[in-house]
């Protein structure tokens, strides 16, 4: 099923709109959310940013209606779906 996905910290780069619309199962967990942008990106892999790009997924959980999940729980029929990126700052 097509989900859209919002992206937020440097994961909003990805997309103009800070969004993208993921091909997910239907039994999706959240590692699969971030397996499919991975995906999603493939083409990338000539510069660089493949790489990168996995590095970052490694670190960042996915929300589901505002309730950040395992890697091992399901999506659901979640209306919200976002990729979480970790952030620091003062």
């Amino acid at each position: 099923m097509e989900r859209i996905v919002e992206l937020y910290g440097p994961l909003r780069d990805l997309a103009a709109e800070g969004r993208v619309v993921l091909v997910l199962p239907d039994d999706a967990r959240a590692v699969d959310v971030r397996q499919a942008l991975l995906r999603h990106r493939a083409g990338d892999a000539a510069n660089g940013v493949e790489a990168a790009l996995a590095n970052l997924l490694e670190r960042t959980v996915v929300a589901a209606d505002e309730v950040i999940l395992s890697d091992a729980d399901a999506v659901g029929a979640a209306r919200t779906l976002a990729l979480l990126p970790p952030v620091c700052g003062g």
